[in-house]
């Protein structure tokens, strides 16, 4: 894995653990009706997002099962689309949707 890649995993792993650490102990209702966990929440995805670009096609393609495509056109809707970002797609990918990530991640970092 070249050097480049090192740096953007990092980057998901430590948005990822943030994700985790601002959703410890909160139920969906309460991410829903809380704007400074879910603002946080989405900002890190939005960081996952931009890594994930950054990733060469080398890493990329060595992942299939990693929803690479679905990852960075998630993040032009948060940057770009923010009226249309629905809670609860938000809240599905940050409790169960990065799995692919953390796995790949385990096997990378």
């Amino acid at each position: 894995m070249n050097g480049r890649d090192t740096t953007y995993l990092a980057h998901v792993a430590k948005a990822i653990r943030a994700i985790d650490d601002y959703l410890t102990d909160v139920t969906e209702d309460v991410f829903v009706r809380t704007p400074m966990i879910r603002d946080a929440v989405l900002r890190n995805l939005e960081i996952i997002s931009e890594a994930s670009r950054r990733l060469s096609d080398n890493l990329k393609d060595r992942y299939p099962g990693v929803p690479w495509t679905g990852i960075a056109g998630a993040g032009n809707v948060y940057r770009h689309d923010y009226d249309e970002v629905d809670d609860a797609v938000v809240w599905q990918t940050a409790t169960a949707g990065l799995e692919s990530l953390r796995e790949l991640l385990r096997h990378e970092l």
